[in-house]
């Protein structure tokens, strides 16, 4: 009796653990669109965009349409870990058109004539890369990172404590739902509040008040923004790419701030807030 109790609970067990493996697991599909979501003050939600990309079977070719639409190219799919990310490599045939898509992008977008002509200096010897992170189903390039979690030895994975804005490099402190900023800018003392959050379903929303707690407004519309809520684990070596194929000479501010601390990321998994986000679906 004993000996056929002790089966079934290593049956049990067993049983659990192939479940797990098989429930808890995610990762990127092969043959299915994943489309860009950015997110939109005025409606205050993330709205889908024509721009996508998609993967063969076995992930090692790609698939990449522009954001209006327009163009559409292939290339090369390289997959690496720590942090998990796929690097697309354009088609050499394709680099030509990339490159004078952008050169049309700058000038409809209204560039400086310097502008377009640095960017016809360097353009020769581009070679368009685009990198996606990814986090538990979703992919999301360097460049939309807008917050993320400082490196401190604490807890660095979590969605409170200090976090750093792309923006402006100042710190805010996410705490019990209230976001505060520190009283003077560098003390390390966040008393000021200047915010309250919330989280649902590994969204984010961002709510900003005045020194009364009374939500602000800018231009007629609320100051409030969501976020997708992802994490990144850092190894020993890894390259990461601060540009994509639609924006290739704007590099990632998260990039350029965390290089000055990169020491203290290695072997750790860090809490990152994004406004942009590529997604088979949302719910």
């Amino acid at each position: 009796m004993k000996k056929a109790l002790i089966c079934i609970c290593l049956l049990i067990v067993l049983s659990a653990l192939t479940l797990g493996s098989f429930g808890c697991g995610k990762s990127v599909k092969g043959d299915e669109t994943y489309y860009l979501y950015v997110y939109d003050m005025g409606t205050a939600s993330f709205v889908k965009l024509p721009a996508s990309v998609t993967f063969n079977d076995d992930l090692t070719q790609f698939e990449y349409v522009f954001n209006d639409g327009s163009l559409s190219i292939r290339g090369a799919a390289t997959h690496e870990t720590k942090p998990d990310r796929y690097t697309l490599t354009c088609s050499k045939d394709a680099i030509s058109v990339v490159t004078e898509k952008y050169e049309q992008q700058l000038i409809a977008s209204g560039a400086s004539a310097e502008e377009i002509n640095d960017y016809k200096l360097i353009k020769e010897s581009v070679t368009p890369q685009m990198q996606l992170l990814y986090s538990d189903g979703y992919l999301f390039s360097a460049r939309s990172v807008e917050l993320f979690h400082v490196a401190t030895s604490g807890r660095s994975d979590v969605f409170e404590g200090e976090f750093i804005m792309t923006g402006d490099g100042k710190k805010v402190s996410l705490k019990g739902g209230t976001l505060y900023m520190e009283e003077n800018s560098g003390d390390g003392k966040f008393t000021v509040k200047m915010g309250y959050y919330t989280v649902s379903n590994g969204i984010m929303t961002v709510t900003l008040t005045d020194k009364d707690g009374k939500e602000t407004c800018t231009n007629g519309v609320l100051d409030r923004k969501k976020y997708l809520m992802v994490t990144v684990s850092f190894g020993n070596e890894f390259e990461l790419v601060g540009t994509d194929f639609e924006e290739q000479v704007e590099s990632s501010e998260w990039l350029k701030m965390m290089q000055s601390e990169l020491s203290s990321y290695v072997g750790k998994k860090y809490a990152l807030l994004t406004d942009e986000f590529y997604s088979t679906e949302l719910d």
